[in-house]
């Protein structure tokens, strides 16, 4: 009995000891897990912290890169403004200018006309002659020459030794001084040819002389470049260098368009009169060319191979014929045409 009672309490010892062994085991075990569970939590709270920093910091960096870009575009519309607004101020500029132009202009010809008038010329030509008939009547005689597109100056007489004849017109067309005009104003063979003109004179074999005045008063000889084998233009050389008249592109010119014609009809120096363009393309030979432009712009001996002008100062046509039976018909070789005769003469 007393065996079995200290087996019992033995017995009862060992199970209190493996059961607080246990405990303790357990209560590590527990411990552990917790550790674990702390260290879980640290590393997911770090880890957390960390993606969060990398998302403020990439936040921070698209941030600043976007302020960046809008830095730059900014400062590139601000470059672009203000050459817009310079270039605004430009054209405002170039329009205040022709602004003005246009008023001169539209008010009349008067600007163009002073311009323009310094590069159109006066030709004469002096042609040697033996005179064969005594001219009782100088008029007469002037009138028929007149009627031939010869101009005869009025304040020569007839028993000269040379016959000065006011011939035509001209325009300078560049800066070294060649001057555009008609080929029958200075068709001397043709003047000496003349049945009329050979009534009373005839041509000797000294050589002619061409003189040359610019609406500003310059003087000069002339000296015949070349003719045009096709249309009605001559080049003559001079020393009136410095100034010209440009010719218009075919493109800018209308019926319709008012013109004024320079020249020096009926010996009246560097007269002006004024009209419009009838017409662009007037045929005066069934189809066969040339084309002409018709204007109604006074035509008179002395006009021939002046310039036919616009407002914008350009020549639009180089005068050359009228009819002498009506009025208000008369016509420019067009100014497309002038410009290849005349380069074709030069090279």
């Amino acid at each position: 009995m007393k065996f079995d009672l200290l087996f019992i309490m033995l017995f009862a010892g060992i199970t209190a000891i493996t059961v607080a062994g246990l405990a303790v085991n357990q209560e590590q075990k527990l411990d552990e897990l917790n550790e674990k569970i702390s260290d879980l939590e640290l590393k997911v709270v770090k880890e957390g912290l960390q993606e969060e920093v990398k998302l403020q910091g990439l936040q921070e960096f698209q941030k600043q890169s976007l302020n960046n870009q809008l830095q730059e575009q900014e400062l590139l519309l601000r470059g672009l403004v203000n050459t817009q607004n310079e270039e605004l101020e430009d054209l405002d500029k170039e329009l205040d200018k022709k602004t003005k132009i246009l008023n001169e202009k539209t008010e009349d010809f008067s600007s163009v006309i002073r311009e323009a008038l310094p590069n159109v010329v006066k030709i004469t030509i002096n042609i040697p002659v033996e005179i064969n008939e005594l001219v009782l009547n100088f008029e007469d005689l002037s009138q028929g020459l007149a009627n031939r597109g010869y101009l005869l100056r009025t304040s020569i007489t007839p028993t000269s030794e040379s016959l000065p004849l006011i011939v035509g017109s001209g325009a300078i067309i560049n800066k070294e001084g060649a001057v555009i005009t008609n080929k029958h104003v200075v068709d001397v063979e043709a003047v000496c040819n003349d049945p009329f003109f050979n009534i009373f004179f005839t041509c000797t074999n000294e050589p002619i002389t061409i003189d040359v005045i610019s609406g500003d008063g310059k003087i000069s000889k002339g000296t015949i470049i070349g003719v045009s084998t096709t249309y009605d233009i001559a080049l003559l050389n001079t020393d009136l260098r410095g100034t010209r008249l440009l010719f218009e592109e075919p493109k800018n010119i209308k019926a319709g368009d008012e013109v004024i014609a320079l020249g020096s009809p009926q010996d009246l120096d560097f007269t002006i009169t004024q009209g419009i363009i009838s017409s662009l393309k007037r045929d005066l030979n069934d189809g066969l060319g040339p084309f002409w432009l018709q204007t109604d712009t006074p035509i008179n001996p002395g006009n021939s191979g002046g310039p036919l002008i616009n407002k914008e100062g350009k020549i639009v046509g180089i005068v050359t014929l009228g009819s002498p039976f009506s009025q208000g018909l008369n016509f420019a070789i067009p100014s497309d045409i002038a410009t290849a005769e005349a380069g074709k003469i030069l090279s």
